[in-house]
Parts: C-alpha cells; structure tokens; sequence
C-alpha cells in the first residue's frame, strides 16, 4: 500500500484540458511584458494576465528570473491591499510564460485623488496598511510609483506589479540592486547603495506628500507622520510601516487639538520661513530637539526683538534647518517669531513635536540644489 502510494506521489500529474479564456482588451505594456484583460465565461470575472514579452533581448534570462521571483512572492501574498494571483503558466526552455491575477478595475491613485480628494485619508490608510502586510511578510517592492497603486471604484487601495519586489532573508538582501527611474528625489542611504524597509516609507510618504501638493488637499489628517516619513535621513525616519500605522492609527481628534489661534500663528510663522528661502543644499537636518529650538530661537528673538522686522532673518531659519541655504534676509515679522515662541511654550511635548513636524513638512517643499551649484551663496 505504501509502495503503491509512493508511485503515485512521484508521477507528474497533467490535465490535458487547458482552459480558455476570451480575450478582452490589451491594458498596457512594461519592461517585463504586456498586460490584457481576459475574460472567464464560467465565473463570469475578468482576469488580468501578464505576459513575459522583455522589451530588450539582450535581458530575456536576467527578466525572466525576476518574472519568475514575481510569481513565487505573489503566491504567498493574501491581503485585501495587495493584488492576489490565482494561476501561472511558465516555459523555461523558449523563457516564456504568463502570469492570471486579479483584475483591478480601477484607476492609478494618483488619477483617482486628482477626481476623489476626500479619500486621501482613507487611500492613505489602506496604503500603508497593505505596505505593512509586504513588510511583515519580509517583502520589498522596489518600484513605488503612481502607476503601481491602483484604487477601485469601490476605493479600495490595491498595490500592484512586484515585478522588482524582493524577498529579504539578511541584510544582504538590503543592498540597493536596482537603479529605477524614481519619480521623487533618492534618500541619503541611496549614497551607501542601501535599499530597506525604511527607504520604502520614503518613497509611499513622497508618493502622499506630492498627490496632497498637486489637489491641494488641506483635510489631511496625517501631516505629523507624513513629514516623519518624508525624512531624507533614515535616523528621522520610521524604520517600517509597522511604526507608520501605530502613529497614524491614533486620530487627531482624540489625540492632539490647536484652536483657531494656534493654526494662525503657526500658518504665519511657516509661511515666513517657507517665503524666506530659496533653496537648501544637499540633503538637510532639520532640527528635531524642541528644547534646542526654542532656546536658540528665543536667543534670535532676543536679538531683534525691539523691532518690527528681522534686518536679517538667517539666524532665525537656521533655527530650522541645519544646512547650507540661500534666503531672502528682509521683512522677517518679529511679532510672528514672538507668538510662535508663545504658542511652542504652552504647548506639551506631543502638541509641539506636531508644530515641528508640519514646519518640516513645509520645509519639504523648497528647491534643493546639490553642493557642486555654481550659484552664489549670498543672501540677497
């Protein structure tokens, strides 16, 4: 009986029925291949189907083997925020094959705020909760773009295309093996060749920060941990989406509160510094130790504090940033430094390290220029 079963265990089992699906639409085309919707007429679904078609010859074995990675890592992958796989086809010897995986009918998240912009807290939820299942499972995407976030009509958030995921078994595993056309600018481990799980909450914090600046979305309730993400210094960054979806779980409403008057005076203080400079050098430090900050910030207050205006305010920005930066000397309110200082002084340590981090938010948003620029460094 053993014998017998051991027999069967070790033929190949194959099923001469093949089943056919009708073909609905081609949907696009990568460096792996191309995608067409297909349609199932027992189920009645629609199926999406990628075909392995390289765009370069040259790079058919070296694609193939990440045609082949994508489908081992989608088949251990079971979330409501991830794209599922249902079935595979491969032909290592023509290194040719398909891949049957969920149909999203949606649009890419960037076109979906564009026409939804009061989703963007419920699309940011979803997000970093379907980042944190990838990274629980011990797996970098690598290619964070628009194009690879679907959300569908129903808004539900859908990571898409692992075709460069990668699964980490050591720190081997973290070192950057790809050069992708990044659509934000690269983090500093980017200069030690790293790529970890702390560089992909860069690149989901860059992706929000961008598609909140482009509608111009002021309901958004995660500002606080979207400027912690956006760090460019790994050492002020979250380590991993588990830390983003504690922080961000936590509603504002229970959690932190500003009157009307604190939004005021926080608005006019950020407005003047972002109005002030012109550009950062290189990758910044932004300062992140509040008693630090308002003993030199009140030190610079004390300087000019018998006037209107600063007759020269960087000594106030560098408060701020710690890095090389051109700036507007002029016209710095006094008053605003002075209430800003008020404000961080009645505020707790959780109420002002919220102050900080919308300040590094802003900060975000002026031009960087790397040290080799050839533009003059005064101050005008």
């Amino acid at each position: 009986m053993n014998e017998e079963h051991d027999t069967v265990m070790q033929d190949i089992i194959q099923f001469t029925r093949v089943r056919k699906y009708q073909f609905a639409k081609k949907l696009g085309s990568g460096a792996c291949g191309e995608t067409v919707l297909l349609h199932d007429d027992i189920l009645n679904e629609h199926f999406v189907c990628k075909k392995y078609k390289p765009i370069s010859e040259s790079l058919r074995q070296e694609l193939f083997d990440g045609f082949v990675r994508e489908i081992k890592i989608l088949h251990k992958l079971l979330h409501p925020h991830v794209v599922r796989i249902f079935n595979y086809y491969l032909y290592p010897a023509s290194l040719s094959g398909y891949i049957i995986m969920e149909h999203v009918d949606g649009q890419t998240i960037d076109k979906y705020i564009s026409q939804n912009p009061e989703s963007i807290n419920a699309v940011f939820t979803q997000t970093v909760a379907g980042f944190k299942y990838l990274h629980n499972s011990k797996i970098l995407h690598r290619d964070i773009r628009p194009s690879n976030i679907m959300v569908t009509s129903d808004g539900v958030t859908k990571i898409i295309d692992l075709g460069f995921g990668k699964e980490v078994f050591g720190r081997e595993d973290l070192v950057k093996s790809v050069s992708l056309n990044w659509c934000f600018d690269t983090p500093k481990e980017f200069s030690a060749e790293i790529y970890d799980f702390s560089t992909e909450v860069y690149f989901v914090g860059k992706l929000f920060e961008k598609l909140i600046k482009d509608n111009n979305i002021s309901e958004f309730q995660h500002t606080n941990v979207l400027a912690k993400m956006c760090q460019p210094d790994p050492i002020n960054r979250f380590s991993d989406f588990s830390q983003v979806v504690e922080y961000s779980s936590r509603t504002p409403q229970t959690e932190i509160s500003f009157s009307p008057e604190d939004l005021r005076v926080y608005k006019l203080m950020a407005d003047e510094i972002v109005q002030h400079l012109v550009h950062i050098k290189g990758d910044p430090h932004y300062t992140d130790d509040l008693v630090k900050l308002q003993s030199q910030l009140r030190s610079s207050y004390h300087k000019i504090m018998l006037e209107t205006v600063a007759p020269d305010c960087g000594e106030i920005l560098q408060c701020f940033v710690d890095a090389n930066f051109r700036y507007r000397p002029k016209d710095f309110s006094v008053d605003v430094v002075k209430n800003f200082l008020d404000l961080l002084s009645r505020c707790n340590g959780e109420r002002a390290s919220v102050l900080l981090a919308n300040i590094h938010n802003r900060l975000n948003t002026i031009k960087r220029v790397d040290h080799s620029s050839d533009e003059d460094d005064v101050p005008f």
